[in-house]
């Protein structure tokens, strides 16, 4: 028969099956019997207990941590793929909806000058027709071209005295004619467009007849 002395050991050493309950039924009822009369074996176990909800609770804090250090993660990685992808826009936006350009030259002034630039918006027209008055960019002979719109497709087109006749009914143009500028009738087809400069009096005799398919988009002075 075991003495105290080596009772108490025996139940100090199922303490820790005794808490994680991975002891039989009997082994469980001899230390709860032992704790109830060993003082000493109480404290023992109560110490025991007190440690592992300490490790219990740094467990849980790691999980917590880990979850939180995954959260992050993850929120990274969206940030960092909608700046990828906010770029990706950019450049689409740059390469096919609007395009900074610089004028060369001053047909255009006093509107836009020499070195002044402009948006280009190649979308605009995709959704609407160019209408009067727009200051366009055409492409012919695989060089860009600015110009302004006075006629549109169908209309008869003449200048007398400065005055902008479309189907015999004056007109208002954003071009400041010479009272003396003449422009001989003329009619456009159906998908034609007549343009002119901005600038009469270094570029007189500019207007041009361009088709519609000509037109790459629409200029949005930034000035």
């Amino acid at each position: 028969m075991m003495n105290d002395k080596q009772l108490c050991s025996m139940i100090k050493d199922m303490s820790s099956l005794y808490i994680d309950n991975v002891v039989s039924e009997e082994s469980r009822q001899a230390v709860e019997e032992h704790l109830a009369v060993c003082e000493k074996c109480r404290g023992y176990y109560s110490s025991l207990e007190a440690i592992e909800v300490m490790v219990n609770a740094e467990d849980d804090e790691s999980i917590r941590y880990q979850r939180v250090a995954r959260k992050i993660k993850r929120v990274r990685i969206a940030i960092a793929g909608g700046f990828i992808l906010l770029l990706l826009l950019m450049v689409i936006v740059v390469t096919t909806v609007a395009q900074r350009v610089v004028i060369s030259g001053n047909c255009m002034s006093p509107t836009v000058n020499d070195g002044e630039q402009y948006i280009l918006n190649k979308w605009v027209y995709k959704f609407s027709e160019p209408e009067r008055n727009d200051i366009v960019i055409y492409e012919r002979d695989g060089v860009y071209h600015v110009s302004r719109i006075i006629g549109l497709p169908g209309e008869r087109m003449k200048i007398v005295d400065g005055i902008c006749y479309v189907n015999d009914t004056a007109t208002e143009i954003a071009i400041e004619f010479t009272q003396d500028y003449i422009v001989s009738e003329l009619q456009l087809d159906q998908d034609q467009f007549l343009i002119m400069a901005d600038n009469v009096t270094e570029y007189p005799s500019s207007e041009k007849r361009v088709e519609r398919k000509e037109i790459v988009g629409k200029a949005m002075i930034t000035r």
